[in-house]
């Protein structure tokens, strides 16, 4: 259920990239930046309720963007350091919708939870899906009728506490050496 007290941890939340007027990249169909951007918020507001102190990190290419998407959310700190920096100094958790990002990668390795929340955006094999699940808390997401991604809060709030015990998953580690 959901947490009453305040939680001392700090999430980071690790954006994907806006589209514009595109729908896809490479060879992956995403979701328009209008059902995207109601999901961030809706996603950020879930963190919030769990009582978690939430930094954001947007996606270098859309910084300006980002901040007009989600300006009036005034429990959200913008942070534009380096993710490296973040991890040793701030961070207590990581939360990415998107594997195929660099800081995704730079940071499967280290030693500190993720979660994975997978919007249907790209086609993750079962093997790599199964090694993922292993590493990351990870939530799976829905689109209903109205084509609005669906996230249920109390899945994501059982896979944050998950993927602290997910952090030293040697066969991981020995799968992404």
């Amino acid at each position: 259920m959901l947490m009453k007290k305040k939680n001392s941890k700090k999430i980071l939340y690790i954006s994907r990239t806006y589209l514009g007027s595109y729908f896809s990249a490479h060879y992956d169909i995403l979701h328009p930046d209008p059902i995207y951007i109601k999901h961030q918020r809706q996603l950020l507001k879930y963190i919030h309720q769990l009582n978690y102190e939430i930094l954001i990190k947007p996606h270098p290419n859309n910084i300006e963007e980002t901040k007009k998407n989600l300006y009036n959310l005034n429990f959200l700190t913008f942070s534009f350091d380096n993710i490296k920096y973040l991890i040793k100094k701030k961070i207590d958790i990581l939360i990415f919708d998107s594997i195929k990002t660099s800081a995704f990668y730079d940071v499967i390795g280290d030693n500190l939870p993720i979660v994975f929340i997978d919007l249907n955006e790209h086609k993750i094999r079962d093997k790599a899906k199964t090694f993922v699940k292993q590493r990351c808390g990870y939530v799976g997401t829905k689109v209903d009728k109205k084509n609005n991604i669906v996230l249920n809060i109390e899945v994501l709030s059982r896979q944050i506490k998950k993927s602290h015990l997910l952090i030293n998953n040697k066969k991981f580690i020995q799968y992404i050496s």
